[in-house]
C-alpha cells in the first residue's frame, strides 16, 4: 500500500496523497499546497479568491450571452487564473530556495 502524506490546501483544506504525488504536488503549486497549514490570513485570502472566481464564472454563465462567448468568457479568465498562479508559484520556489540558500551559508 502506498506511503500517504497530508497536504494543507492554502484556503484550509487537506487532502491525503499518496506520497509520490504529494511530492510532486508540493514542488510543481507551492503556492498553493504545503505539509503544514497556511497562516489564517492566507487561507482567509484564499477563500475569498476562490469566491470570487465562483461568482465572475456565474454572472457570466447567467449573463445571457451565447454559449460560444460564455465558454470564451470562462477561457479567459481560466487563462488568467493560471498566468496568476505560475507567478505565485515561481515566487514561492524562489523564496524557498533563498531560504535554503542562506540555511546552508549560516
Amino acid at each position: 500500500m502506498p506511503e500517504k502524506m497530508t497536504l494543507h490546501f492554502h484556503d484550509g483544506s487537506t487532502a491525503d496523497i499518496d506520497a509520490i504525488d504529494a511530492r510532486r504536488v508540493l514542488r510543481e503549486h507551492p503556492s498553493e499546497w504545503s505539509t503544514s497549514p497556511f497562516p489564517a490570513d492566507v487561507q482567509e485570502k484564499a477563500k475569498k479568491a476562490i469566491n470570487e472566481r465562483r461568482s465572475a464564472i456565474l454572472k457570466i454563465r447567467t449573463s445571457g450571452r451565447p454559449q460560444h462567448e460564455i465558454e470564451q468568457a470562462i477561457a479567459e479568465l481560466d487563462e488568467l487564473h493560471r498566468l496568476e498562479k505560475e507567478d505565485a508559484d515561481k515566487v514561492a520556489r524562489s523564496g524557498r530556495k533563498q531560504v535554503k540558500t542562506e540555511k546552508a551559508e549560516g
